[in-house]
C-alpha cells in the first residue's frame, strides 16, 4: 500500500508541475514596450496601405499625409494625373490612410 501511495503522489506532483510550469513561463514573458507597439502598429498600417494601393492599381502614387480632399493650396490649379490619383487614393483607401496617419502620430508622441 505504501508503494501505491508513493506512485500516486508522484503522479499528482507530475500533473501539477505540468499545469503550473507554463504559467511560470508566461509570467516571465516580456511584454512589448510602448515604442515597440507603436512600431508594430506603424508597420502593419504601412503594409495595409500598400495592399490597398496595389488593389486599387495606385502603387506608384505617393501616400498623402492627410485625408482632406479639398486642399486650399491646390484650389484653382489644373488637376494633374497625380492629383487625381491622390484624390482617388484618399477615397478608396480612406480607412487604411486614417490608420497610417494615426500610427505615425502615435509613434511620434513620446510616452
Amino acid at each position: 500500500m505504501a508503494r501505491l501511495s508513493g506512485v500516486v503522489e508522484f503522479a499528482v506532483v507530475k500533473i501539477l508541475s505540468a499545469l503550473i510550469f507554463p504559467l511560470f513561463l508566461l509570467a516571465g514573458c516580456a511584454t512589448e514596450s510602448p515604442e515597440e507597439k507603436a512600431a508594430t502598429r506603424l508597420r502593419q498600417a504601412e503594409a495595409a496601405m500598400e495592399e490597398c494601393k496595389r488593389q486599387a492599381g495606385l502603387q506608384g502614387t505617393p501616400t498623402p499625409d492627410t485625408t482632406i480632399l479639398d486642399v486650399p493650396e491646390q484650389r484653382g490649379q489644373p488637376l494633374t494625373t497625380e492629383g487625381a490619383n491622390i484624390i482617388r487614393l484618399k477615397v478608396t483607401c480612406r480607412g487604411e490612410l486614417e490608420e497610417l496617419i494615426a500610427a505615425k502620430q502615435a509613434r511620434a508622441q513620446p510616452r
